[in-house]
């Protein structure tokens, strides 16, 4: 059986749910980005349909709906959330699984987007040097009507001629100034502090929300392969180093969030610390094996700090 069968024009992944056999069930929506969505995943084995499995016994008392969307960050299933509730969809728990886009929604200088991919998407859009690979159809917009119907104001936007020689001569500096020490002492401060911050204020609304229509939540701050103590030879081969330096942001950001002890918030970054074997396919993404997992720690805590 599968919840979400009725939503899925409206973009609602489906889940393994077992037949509840008349009994009255309670009702947990999950929220994340692909990683809770379960990309590369079957149905059947993405962090939702595993916490199903897990959490029913032999009549089902719980149905699990991933209200996941790729891409989405705190910031968008907050608003998510409250579209629901307005809709009367209240559920018994939710569930929100974040940190990695949080992390890249921000960058290592500049202001908080409220999208992933919005800036990167903005920088690509009209770059003239880019001819391949997954730009080629943003490129084409170089070779538009607008382009020469609005030379004047497109040309000196678009074709960047200041920029790119500055590109080139920052990163041959970065090369040998752009040590973790430097990151550390430049905005390895502003950076973490901010996505905390943004975090704990979204994390206040879903308190307000929960007091005012009545459902519990778990704030769940995900693993990445920037936070594994162990990793395989092939996650080292998946370690990008860029010049917002994740691999040490991400740490941070994780550290002031347990500081502030935040109520119903649950650190799995180091869940996958006893395991040599590779869990990453990328920096955020996990097999289906390190969803089951997750899944296992999550209805581990909804029977011990719930009650489920």
């Amino acid at each position: 059986n599968w919840t979400g069968v009725g939503e899925l024009s409206r973009g609602i992944r489906r889940t393994t749910n077992a037949d509840s056999n008349d009994v009255q069930t309670q009702t947990l929506y999950t929220f994340g980005g692909s990683t809770m969505w379960g990309v590369i995943a079957p149905d059947n084995q993405t962090i939702p349909s595993y916490i199903s499995e897990k959490l029913n016994g032999p009549n089902a008392e719980f149905t699990i709906v991933n209200y996941a969307q790729i891409a989405y960050n705190s910031n968008q299933e907050l608003i998510y959330l409250s579209l629901l509730l307005k809709q009367g969809k209240v559920p018994d728990v939710a569930i929100f699984y974040d940190g990695c886009n949080d992390l890249f929604v921000n960058e290592a200088s500049g202001k908080q987007t409220t999208m992933l991919y919005k800036d990167r998407i903005k920088s690509l859009l009209g770059n003239m040097w880019r001819f391949s690979g997954p730009d080629l159809v943003v490129n084409q917009s170089l070779l538009s009507g607008n382009l020469f119907r609005e030379a004047i104001r497109n040309i000196p936007k678009y074709i960047k001629l200041i920029h790119y020689p500055y590109m080139v001569l920052s990163r041959i500096f970065q090369k040998t100034t752009n040590t973790a020490d430097n990151v550390e002492n430049n905005f390895t401060e502003a950076v973490p502090e901010r996505i905390a911050n943004t975090y704990i204020q979204n994390a206040f609304m879903i308190e307000a929300l929960s007091r005012a229509y009545n459902f519990r939540y778990l704030l769940v701050w995900q693993p990445t392969i920037f936070t594994k103590a162990r990793k395989s030879t092939d996650e080292k081969a998946l370690l990008t180093y860029d010049k917002m330096h994740p691999e040490i942001l991400y740490p941070i950001a994780t550290r002031r969030l347990r500081e502030k002890k935040l109520k119903n918030f649950y650190d799995l970054t180091s869940i996958f610390d006893d395991t040599d074997q590779s869990v990453f396919i990328d920096e955020c993404h996990v097999t289906p094996q390190g969803n089951q997992i997750i899944a296992e720690k999550l209805v581990e805590i909804l029977k011990s700090d719930y009650g489920l």
